[in-house]
């Protein structure tokens, strides 16, 4: 249950995934609350008083007196009648939402006490791990699993698996996978916002960020599942499928409304996993993105005829500062800040 067309306080307390993207700290569906929030800006405040209200149970004990479910109640009425047209009788609240706030409050304690304990339980199993602009981190999972977590990313996963699992780890971001063997018909999965990876063994990278998505495989095979029917051209062909195979050195990437299949050296792509940016014919447009993706600056060009220079080499990436030196030794430029959050490519 996710989908809500109305957003009020019975809605949103009812729903299942707001009540996990409450629970774990605004990473569950994130990108799809933060959605929802953006487009309906006046009822931002109703979605804070519905997450309050599901924290304050959250760290309840399991079982919670009546008096205490009572006592919730009546301070969240309370709120709610500040925020509501008054009648000239003097009465704010109605009939109606009385009786609802009563039915509420009595199968809330039967719920709160079976659901609190649980997602009480989920939150402190779930690992969250997030990178700045910049930073890269190595992860290892439980089931001898690693990952290497890029710059300006986050990822989100259970802390332990039972043998007869599904792993299921969440990404924003882009994130290089090395997937231990796993037993038979149990399978690893990487969620983002536009499709599932799933895997039985491998080496992957992928990437999900606002403006754009990719998967590369390095070793192995595995199947992209998309959330919809998706249009993709491999070999020349355009097809609308649901899911698409992948082997090894397949480069899926989307761009506009498409996902196209080809071929790369992958060896290049994951040099960031070794602190390297390979350039293999890159322009100096395609330097900007990197930079504004993993370090968060906005790049100006002096003209348009900078951004079509292409070089062909490699460039350390230990830190910003060594990047930006070896990328004005190599194509040729100059670099000015122009403020905490814009820089400047200009001809030398």
């Amino acid at each position: 249950m996710k989908k809500v067309e109305l957003l009020t306080f019975e809605t949103l307390i009812e729903n299942e995934s707001f009540q996990k993207w409450v629970t774990t700290d605004r990473v569950f569906d994130n990108n799809y609350w933060q959605t929802q929030i953006q487009s309906k800006p006046s009822q931002q405040k109703l979605v804070e008083d519905a997450a309050t209200f599901i924290m304050q149970f959250q760290f309840k004990k399991q079982q919670l007196p009546e008096s205490d479910i009572q006592f919730e109640w009546d301070k969240l009425e309370k709120r709610i009648t500040q925020s509501e047209d008054t009648h000239s009788t003097g009465k704010v609240i109605s009939m109606k939402r009385r009786s609802w706030f009563s039915a509420a409050a009595a199968i809330l304690l039967l719920v709160v006490s079976a659901s609190a304990f649980f997602f009480f339980n989920q939150k402190e199993s779930l690992i969250v791990k997030k990178t700045d602009f910049g930073e890269r981190l190595d992860i290892g999972l439980s089931d001898a699993s690693s990952i290497k977590l890029n710059a300006n990313s986050e990822i989100s996963f259970l802390k332990k698996w039972k043998s007869s699992e599904t792993r299921v780890v969440s990404l924003e971001g882009q994130a290089f996978f090395d997937v231990n063997s796993l037993p038979s018909k149990t399978k690893f999965k990487v969620k983002t916002d536009r499709f599932t990876v799933e895997v039985l063994g491998t080496e992957f990278d992928v990437t999900s960020r606002a403006d754009k998505a990719s998967v590369v495989l390095k070793e192995g095979k595995i199947n992209i599942v998309f959330n919809k029917k998706t249009t993709v051209v491999s070999d020349g062909k355009t097809k609308e499928v649901e899911k698409i195979l992948l082997l090894p050195d397949d480069y899926l990437r989307l761009v506009g409304n498409k996902y196209y299949k080809t071929k790369i050296n992958t060896a290049n792509y994951i040099a960031w996993t070794e602190k390297k940016l390979v350039l293999d014919v890159v322009s100096l447009d395609d330097i900007g993105h990197v930079i504004k993706d993993l370090y968060g600056y906005e790049i100006e060009f002096a003209s348009d005829k900078l951004k079509t220079i292409e070089m062909t080499g490699s460039i350390p990436m230990d830190n910003f500062e060594e990047l930006i030196v070896a990328i004005e030794n190599v194509y040729k430029i100059k670099v000015e800040k122009i403020s905490e959050s814009r820089l400047k490519f200009v001809k030398q």
